[in-house]
């Protein structure tokens, strides 16, 4: 019997089972990154919501500023009420904005588990655990 015979199936089987590691490494990964765009996606939803009411706040801020504005040629008692409300509303808008850009900078990185699931399959296989 030729002992290179002996050898191919147990070389194959090995193989098919390193092949099958790998699809199964790979396919974890992709569900991994298919939950975290998920909750990205989540994510920016959110900020956009908050962003559109930031958006809105600082919009009617300046409108009643205008509109005190404008009034303040006419008349010149009694507005400083309106004033506090659009002053009020300008001061949302920019603690929303701020709030908003501060969660941008200190949120969570984009995919950072996948990344590091990546980082230690590479290590693993390099020998470096």
């Amino acid at each position: 019997m030729d002992p290179e015979a002996d050898a191919t199936p147990g070389w194959r089987a090995g193989l098919r089972r390193a092949a099958e590691a790998l699809w199964g490494l790979a396919r974890c990964r992709l569900e991994l990154f298919a939950i975290e765009l998920q909750e990205e996606k989540e994510r920016f939803l959110w900020l956009l919501v908050r962003l559109a009411v930031i958006a809105v706040l600082g919009a009617a801020g300046g409108l009643v500023m205008l509109g005190l504005l404008t009034w303040l040629v006419y008349q010149l008692a009694g507005l400083w009420g309106v004033a506090g409300v659009g002053l009020l509303c300008l001061a949302g808008a920019a603690w929303g904005l701020r709030s908003l850009l501060r969660t941008l900078r200190e949120g969570p990185i984009p995919f950072h588990q996948t990344v590091a699931e990546f980082r230690k399959d590479r290590a693993w296989l390099t020998g470096n655990d």
